[in-house]
């Protein structure tokens, strides 16, 4: 599956990012960007396709499964003045990709152990090369099975505010060709 000329968005936390990636994401015909379902619950291929014929077996059902998902996610996800609405439904930032793999600064969350995640929020001068190229040929992957689950003509559709320096030219100029 070749990814041709993927979009990136760059930026800050909390600099409307999230916002971004979701209007442009509506754009189905054009962009492919993974929900945050399939990140925790399935970053394969295989897993995408059996929860999604699960999907379509709740459905026919009166969407049961579904119904109990949105109730838990209100419950769940809701506090008051929450800055950020989490869905899983809705695309999210692609760096999620990253926890199968110990490589995302989200993991500082779970394992509070600061400074065995400080390289990653400075992966183009603190990552020694051999491991770049592993986390790149990863990351590279895991566009490819968006691609194929969404279709391989679209522009893969990526924003990952944290370690915004992965993303950079500098890095990625190997992985992907220039146009």
């Amino acid at each position: 599956m070749e990814v041709r000329e993927p979009v990136f968005i760059l930026g800050n936390p909390r600099t409307g990012s999230t916002h971004l990636l979701r209007v442009l994401a509506r754009d189905e015909d054009t962009f492919a960007a993974a929900k945050l379902w399939e990140f925790v619950l399935a970053p394969s291929i295989t897993q995408r396709k059996i929860v999604r014929g699960l999907g379509r077996l709740d459905r026919r059902l009166g969407s049961p499964v579904k119904r109990w998902i949105v109730t838990w996610e209100k419950h769940a996800f809701h506090e008051e003045g929450q800055y950020r609405r989490l869905r899983l439904e809705d695309v999210d930032e692609d760096e999620l990709n990253l926890l199968t793999i110990f490589s995302s600064i989200h993991l500082v969350f779970a394992f509070p152990f600061w400074k065995a995640f400080h390289p990653y929020i400075r992966f183009d001068s603190e990552v020694s090369p051999a491991e770049k190229q592993r986390f790149m040929t990863f990351y590279k992957r895991c566009m490819q099975r968006t691609l194929y689950v969404y279709g391989p003509t679209k522009h893969f559709l990526s924003k990952s505010p944290m370690p915004s320096s992965f993303t950079r030219p500098a890095v990625h100029w190997q992985c992907f060709p220039q146009r």
